[in-house]
């Protein structure tokens, strides 16, 4: 966004900040071994298979607007349309 001169630095960097404080303590460490493994069965990124996995091992679904996401793993990933409408498989 600030590339796009959306908004700028200082806000993104406020932004930033404010994110760390709102996250600091709720991370998760997902097993990379695991991860590779789910990028392989679902045929994703390493990036795109940490959410997928992390999401998978909580029990709960990505909620993502990537398409490659949505087709490879649909019984983790939906998309925020379907997530509104209450769309769950």
């Amino acid at each position: 966004m600030t590339r796009a001169g959306v908004i700028t630095t200082a806000l993104a960097e406020q932004g930033l900040a404010e994110a760390v404080v709102l996250v600091a303590g709720r991370e998760r460490t997902v097993d990379q071994t695991e991860v590779l493994r789910t990028a392989q069965q679902f045929s994703l990124s390493a990036y795109d298979a940490q959410y997928v996995h992390l999401a998978a091992s909580l029990g709960i679904r990505c909620l993502t607007g990537d398409q490659r996401m949505l087709r490879n793993a649909p019984g983790i990933a939906i998309s925020p349309a379907d997530f509104i409408q209450g769309a769950v498989p």
